[in-house]
């Protein structure tokens, strides 16, 4: 059994910590290690915590039966059956209820009832930071991410790790939950999980043989062929699991807010074989005012997705100038025909992806009334350079052609139709509030 070293990046999550480190500690695979990255404005420098007397409960005072310690005769059977590390977790939900402790309180607690949990204390510097802290501190040959606010599945780390194995892959992916307030949608939905697992190459399941845990072996085509029409998963740092030499010269930008798109793009190019199990086992919390939500992060997200796809399609200046570069014509084989029209359909992919990410600009600009032609001229050239390419793709629904349609020549009608969208949206799905002003601290932190 590999070790799996888990990074938790924990700043001002008080109200959610708990929950996330209850589905890490409770995993059925045990050979992991839980370095929990904690922002302290008061901490001296980065360094690593060893829990004492008093880190976990009161200060100066003892822990008793009942608090987190030994677990009492009086526990239900149930609760004797776990292992040992289990039984005394669950007693953290008793003693915590919902008396709100600081984050560091928190990981203390809980690192010093289970060996496996380690706290690293550190000036809050962005997550970049924080993932890289951890990263310098991770001695597994695995690597996962967990935001300190989500939480995840008891199996989601043994069915990556039997897909990764059984597959000799480098990356293992799973499914996730938008995790809202009063519901939570499923990503990939079983209609699309079914369309992909009848699609992709399917290597049998995952996690113990149990039905829905069946993986798909993908090239690196195939996965950017997600990514790009998003059937499945995204450039997301956390639902995946990393062989740790995949991070040997890879590092996250410290001081930028869209960081982890990239660094998930360069960790899959240098992959040989990438595997995804679709059924959720990540739960992702979806915040209204959330350090994801920051007003210009669509924006820079979209400077993310020119450098990757001028990287992965290979005409990187033609790309970032919205016009497609030509292709030289010469001697077409068997062999090298497939391979044109393997590269032929990641280009289709490519040019969709970023008309649909230049509109998702476009349309929260109209969400918060700023939208103008003069504005948002940058990503109307990218929708009017591929709104050929994304009419003719088969692959594209008529709803996202419409749209387009829309968006070049009735800009008034798109705004008010996204507005009554959201606000319908709105009404079903509750985001989180953590009431938190993420602008503010970024710039604290000097993070753009």
């Amino acid at each position: 059994m590999p070790k799996v070293s888990i990074i938790v990046i924990i700043y001002k999550v008080e109200r959610f910590l708990k929950r996330c480190l209850e589905s890490l500690v409770t995993q059925d695979y045990e050979n992991i290690e839980i370095i929990c990255v904690v922002g302290d404005k008061d901490a001296p420098e980065s360094s690593e915590n060893t829990a004492g007397e008093g880190d976990g409960g009161e200060p100066g005072r003892a822990v008793r039966e009942g608090d987190g310690g030994e677990p009492g005769k009086a526990a239900g059977t149930e609760q004797q059956e776990l292992p040992e590390r289990h039984a005394k977790s669950n007693n953290v939900l008793q003693y915590y209820g919902e008396n709100r402790r600081s984050c560091l309180e928190l990981c203390q607690f809980y690192a010093k009832r289970d060996e496996r949990v380690r706290v690293i204390r550190e000036k809050p510097q962005g997550t970049a930071k924080a993932r890289n802290t951890g990263l310098d501190a991770a001695t597994g040959e695995l690597i996962a991410f967990v935001d300190g606010d989500d939480f995840v599945e008891p199996t989601m780390i043994s069915v990556m790790v039997n897909a990764l194995q059984r597959n000799n892959a480098d990356i293992s992916i799973v499914g996730k939950y938008l995790e809202y307030e009063n519901c939570a949608d499923i990503v990939p939905s079983p209609e699309s999980a079914a369309l992909l697992l009848q699609r992709g190459d399917v290597t049998g399941q995952s996690g113990g043989g149990e039905k829905g845990t069946e993986s798909i072996l993908l090239t690196r085509a195939q996965a950017y062929e997600i990514i790009f029409y998003q059937t499945g998963f995204f450039l997301h740092i956390w639902d995946k699991l990393y062989k740790r030499e995949l991070f040997d010269d890879v590092r996250f930008d410290i001081g930028k807010k869209v960081e982890d798109r990239y660094v998930t793009y360069k960790l899959l190019s240098k992959a040989e074989k990438i595997v995804f199990s679709p059924a959720p086992q990540y739960h992702f919390r979806i915040s209204e005012d959330s350090g994801s939500k920051v007003a210009d992060n669509l924006a820079q997200s979209f400077e993310a997705d020119l450098l990757i796809c001028g990287e992965i399609l290979g005409n990187g200046a033609a790309m970032s100038s919205g016009v497609p570069e030509e292709k030289a014509v010469g001697p077409e084989t068997e062999a090298s025909k497939d391979q044109s029209e393997a590269e032929e359909g990641l280009l289709r992919a490519g040019e969709y992806f970023l008309c649909y990410e230049a509109m998702s600009v476009i349309q929260n600009d109209m969400l918060y009334d700023i939208y103008s032609e003069e504005h948002d001229q940058e990503y109307l050239k990218y929708v009017k350079a591929y709104e050929k390419s994304v009419k003719r793709n088969k692959l594209v629904g008529k709803g996202v052609k419409q749209k387009v349609t829309l968006c070049l020549k009735f800009p008034g009608m798109l705004s008010r139709l996204t507005k009554s969208r959201r606000k319908k949206f709105l009404k079903k799905h509750i985001p989180y509030k953590t009431d938190v002003n993420w602008n503010e601290i970024y710039r604290e932190q000097g993070v753009k």
